[in-house]
């Protein structure tokens, strides 16, 4: 009985000193307001009485209350985060952990799905802080995250199954050629490098791991989301041509393509590749709110193209404007496969 077992635990040696904690489960008949179950855990301490030369449970004993605190679990964090717990959640492999892939990481962790990869071979120096999710110094930032995610989840052994690569994806590729084979996991592009991008588009076959690009612009105020289509088609080379396109009916995509073909012709303060702005250069002038608000909007693009499983090719095009204020507007747009039709006289041509 509870009192045999107290006493027990009280004359322990090791126990000397010590308080008892008791919880009560208490089986409601439905569920509790502000629990998860229709189980009331209801928590206390017992302080030992000195009787003597030794501690013991008796009846004038003090008895304190106590809070009941659960430890995060994977499971408690999709349930929190209002993911469906009733769907397998595909693998998620990170390009780049800079300004933006490090808040689309955190996102997804948060909501108990965990990297199934880390890419990126930067140390984090200190102003990457000003806009980064991960508060670094001169460590690595596939170390930092891996570590805030153990901390998360309290060291739960599943968080010791995420694999780092400090190397270049060039390397990666290179020395781990499965790694992206898997066809239902999803790689997250954060780079802003057209050379990553060239190279992904170039390895990456129809059975391979779906790809997803995701880019700021126009000094923060237009944010891209790309996701290849199944099978690698459309690819994501096309979707960059349909993101051109939508500069014919899209006035502020057209005003950010003539300004950015004529700063290209000039020095420029920005640090601009191809569609993307690359966040680390400790010149570029952008706050930290733009990019969080813009990696928000590609966590929640992601997850629809998780939880409908869309299989055409995806894009999202998010603007925003801040000068009274804060404005906001987003177009989605899903691109069908295309016809792909080859040359006769160069057959390696599409």
């Amino acid at each position: 009985n509870l009192k045999i077992v107290l006493e027990e635990f009280l004359c322990s040696p090791l126990r000397k000193n010590s308080i008892i904690p008791i919880v009560f489960a208490i089986k409601r008949p439905r569920k509790v307001i502000n629990h998860l179950s229709d189980m009331e855990f209801i928590s206390f301490f017992i302080f030992p009485t000195l009787a003597g030369e030794k501690y013991e449970f008796q009846e004038n004993s003090v008895v304190g209350n106590a809070s009941l605190i659960q430890k995060n679990s994977l499971a408690l964090a999709t349930r929190l985060s209002g993911y469906p717990t009733d769907l397998e959640y595909n693998d998620m492999h990170y390009i780049g952990l800079g300004a933006v892939g490090s808040k689309i990481a955190l996102h997804f962790a948060k909501a108990g799905i965990l990297p199934k990869s880390l890419i990126d071979p930067d140390l984090s120096l200190p102003h990457n802080n000003i806009r980064n999710g991960l508060i670094n110094l001169f460590g690595l930032k596939i170390d930092k995250l891996e570590s805030d995610i153990k901390l998360m989840y309290h060291d739960d052994p599943i968080t010791h199954n995420i694999a780092k690569f400090p190397e270049t994806i060039l390397n990666v590729l290179e020395n781990n050629k499965n790694l992206f084979s898997n066809k239902s996991s999803f790689i997250i592009d954060s780079t802003a490098s057209f050379g990553v991008e060239n190279l992904l588009v170039k390895k990456l076959d129809p059975a391979s791991a779906r790809y997803a690009r995701v880019e700021l612009a126009e000094k923060g105020n237009i944010g891209f989301l790309r996701v290849d289509g199944a099978s690698k088609n459309p690819r994501m080379d096309d979707l960059m041509i349909e993101v051109y396109s939508q500069a014919l009916h899209d006035k502020k995509l057209s005003e950010w393509l003539i300004e950015n073909k004529e700063s290209r012709t000039q020095y420029s303060d920005l640090d601009e590749i191809y569609l993307g702005l690359n966040c680390s250069s400790d010149t570029l002038i952008m706050p930290d709110d733009k990019v969080s608000l813009h990696g928000a909007a590609a966590s929640v693009g992601l997850r629809s193209v998780l939880h409908n499983k869309i299989e055409n090719g995806f894009i999202q095009i998010s603007h925003l404007t801040d000068k009274i204020g804060l404005q906001t507007n987003t177009k989605i747009y899903e691109i069908e496969p295309v016809l792909e039709v080859q040359c006769d006289n160069q057959p390696q041509w599409q």
